[in-house]
């Protein structure tokens, strides 16, 4: 029996000291042990005093409950303050051991616990839930009451939840978000003595002076930086607080923005204009290209406009001539300006008729004046020099790279098959019976080159000559050429090889009969296709209308002397010559690859004729 009740007081000492750190340096075991070895010694004790007071049956294998719990309280009653009742043990009843040892172990369970309370309360603490904290903390200081570690804790906490709410509220207020703020310093104020509420109140009095000054400073920032739409929202929302402290400096500030923003001018930092061919304009380039007045972006008005400007902004702009004598006033155009050099294409009103007889360079004024949305102003004067009519665009460069571009197709517009001179020129043909009449292609190759030769006749008989004369200007960067109208060569009676070409050429549109311009290095002459639909080199046919002025040379005889016969021989032999030299001429160029050649129905489509006024006609 007593073994019985050693072991049941090792496996309460095990259970127990298992229960807790053991901070009495003892293992489980050991506990198990030192309680058992207690118990069983107690209960020996209490058997042996029991049987010999003949209240226990000796003779019995066990102790009843009902006589245990009576001798046990009993004993305690006789002992009590040097030994404890041990409940619930895993014999399943009370045990007995010494009070000294089980408060040792109850003292370090009690302190296990207290220890995982404030464990609990750091780690919630850490993690921000104060109010998990706090009640861990708190607990722990239930168990002990006089602790001043749980009592530190909870104050720290305390302070932890008003410094963390307050600076949430720092933090709102410096991304301008002033309801979070307010609503974290709110909380801070919540707490009441366990925070600082005199803190929290002026905070949230604070409020509306950092909410005025952080859209102040706001706006200020974004005008600094030109996004004066940005800065004007910033001041309207200053304005809409109705902060006591201001002054009316947000009013003040937003009509300084409204005004600078309309000023939008002070940013473009250079304007200038110019012609497309180093600052001249054609007049011969406008009325050949030009589809139609005031078309926008129109290269043929040949005026470029340069705009510097150190900001995106939207502009107006018009070009004012001194006087209207070549170009009307146009309405103001507007434009989008981005960040750096901007060139526009301007629309231009030309004067038609007055480019058309203009026979001599003049210098066009005008002014250039950029308007912003507030009507103010910015003028600068410019000259650039109008090119006379009788000047031919044949090359210019452009771009950074001074790339060279072409126009030697120009040349197409001096060709006037729509002249009154030509029914005169083709009528004197047919009435001196070089031709039957004007067919075009329906009567053979043959007869197209019969057609041809009479124009070419008649030209000689009119006494048309070969002049020669400079007419060409050059530099690394342009050239153009002077080309005389088909009024002036007939007038003059006269002309270079270009002139010729360009008045026989006329003469052939009217026929029908398609004409080419050949141009090589220092010359031209007249090419036509022999065949309608073909576009073959070997079925052309040409002239070197150079000759046309040259003698018949029938036996030394002046023209006036000569027998019609002997003018027919003559002439057929001098068309044939003109024929084979422009001819020679072709093959010797094409070989060394030095040959342009303009086919003037196919370049109609976008060099139309220059249709002259009565000035440059002559009549």
């Amino acid at each position: 029996m007593p073994v019985t009740w050693g072991l049941a007081g090792y496996g309460a000492g095990y259970y127990a000291g298992k229960a807790g750190r053991n901070t009495n340096g003892l293992s489980a075991t050991d506990n198990g042990i030192y309680l058992g070895v207690i118990t069983g010694a107690l209960a020996t004790s209490l058997l042996f005093k029991m049987a010999k007071s003949g209240q226990l049956n000796t003779r019995s294998e066990s102790v009843t409950a009902t006589d245990w719990n009576k001798w046990l309280r009993k004993y305690d009653a006789t002992h009590r303050g040097n030994y404890v009742l041990i409940d619930n043990s895993p014999y399943g009843g009370p045990l007995i051991a010494p009070k000294k040892r089980v408060d040792e172990f109850w003292g370090v369970e009690r302190q296990n616990q207290f220890d995982a309370l404030v464990k609990k309360g750091d780690q919630s603490r850490r993690s921000r839930y104060f109010d998990q904290a706090i009640s861990n903390y708190q607990r722990a200081l239930n168990m002990n009451v006089n602790n001043l570690l749980a009592r530190h804790k909870i104050q720290e906490t305390y302070s932890d939840e008003f410094r963390y709410y307050m600076n949430q509220g720092n933090n709102a207020i410096r991304n301008g978000n002033f309801y979070a703020a307010r609503n974290w310093y709110q909380r801070g104020l919540n707490m009441g003595v366990q925070g600082n509420s005199s803190e929290a109140r002026n905070l949230i009095d604070e409020i509306p002076r950092k909410e005025y000054m952080y859209y102040i400073d706001k706006a200020n920032e974004a005008f600094a930086n030109e996004d004066y739409d940005k800065a004007l929202r910033y001041l309207d929302k200053a304005r809409g607080l109705n902060y006591s402290g201001d002054d009316g400096y947000a009013s003040r500030r937003y009509d300084e923005v409204m005004k600078e923003k309309s000023w939008l001018l002070r940013h473009v930092t250079k304007f200038w204009m110019e012609g497309l061919f180093e600052d001249k304009v054609f007049s011969s380039f406008v009325l050949s290209r030009e589809a139609s007045l005031g078309t926008k972006g129109d290269m043929s008005n040949q005026m470029m406009l340069y705009i510097e400007s150190e900001r995106e902004m939207d502009i107006n702009f018009q070009i004012v001539p001194s006087e209207e004598k070549f170009l009307k006033m146009m309405p103001p155009q507007s434009i989008h300006l981005k960040k750096g050099l901007n060139w526009i294409i301007p629309d231009i009103a030309w004067k038609r008729e007055a480019l058309s007889g203009q026979i001599s360079n003049a210098t066009l004024e005008l002014s250039i004046l950029l308007t912003d949305e507030s009507n103010k102003t910015k003028t600068k004067a410019e000259k650039i020099e109008l090119m006379n009519v009788n000047q031919c665009i044949l090359m210019a460069r452009a771009g950074k790279e001074k790339k060279a571009y072409n126009f030697k197709e120009m040349l197409a517009a001096y060709v006037q098959e729509t002249h009154p001179e030509i029914d005169k020129i083709l009528k004197e043909a047919m009435d001196k019976g070089y031709i039957n009449g004007v067919v075009g292609y329906q009567a053979g190759a043959q007869y197209v080159d019969k057609q041809v030769s009479a124009v070419f006749r008649v030209l000689h008989d009119r006494g048309f000559r070969y002049a020669s004369r400079i007419i060409e200007t050059e530099n690394e960067n342009i050239a153009y050429q002077e080309v005389y109208t088909i009024s002036q060569s007939l007038d003059m009676k006269a002309g270079n090889c270009i002139d010729g070409t360009v008045l026989m050429a006329s003469v052939l549109m009217r026929m029908g009969i398609r004409p080419v311009i050949v141009v090589r290095p220092g010359h031209a002459y007249l090419a036509y296709y022999r065949y309608p639909a073909s576009s073959q080199r070997n079925d052309l046919g040409f002239v070197e209308t150079t000759m046309v002025g040259m003698s018949l040379g029938i036996n030394g005889k002046a023209e006036n002397k000569m027998t019609r016969n002997e003018k027919d021989l003559g002439f057929e032999n001098l068309f044939m010559k003109a024929q084979n030299k422009a001819h020679s001429d072709f093959k010797d160029y094409v070989y060394k690859d030095q040959l342009e050649m303009y086919d003037i129905v196919a370049l109609r489509k976008k060099v139309k004729p220059i249709v002259f006024n009565d000035l440059v006609l002559g009549r």
